[in-house]
């Protein structure tokens, strides 16, 4: 995971400071914008922010078994059967 760690952080920065919707697809659905995207990644766990609001989303990447990353999509594929995708 620690690869794919690095590999998430390069592409998160291409989204800093843009507009993000986030979008959880699995057992549960559900979308939501973020305004002025940043990231903190501590202890394996992603915590996705909004400079601008309260809107966030934590991850923890050691439920991660794939990462799919470009600069305008990131597609995290969790154990549970969940996609949690950031899209600019």
């Amino acid at each position: 995971m620690v690869d794919n760690m690095c590999s998430s952080k390069n592409f998160l920065s291409y989204f800093l400071d843009k507009s993000v919707v986030v979008t959880q697809d699995g057992f549960l659905q559900c979308q939501f914008s973020i305004e002025k995207f940043t990231f903190s990644i501590d202890y394996e766990i992603l915590k996705v922010l909004d400079r601008n609001g309260n809107n966030y989303l934590s991850i923890n990447l050691n439920q991660v078994y794939n990462f799919e990353g470009s600069d305008s999509i990131i597609k995290f594929y969790l154990d549970n059967d969940t996609i949690i995708s950031l899209k600019k």
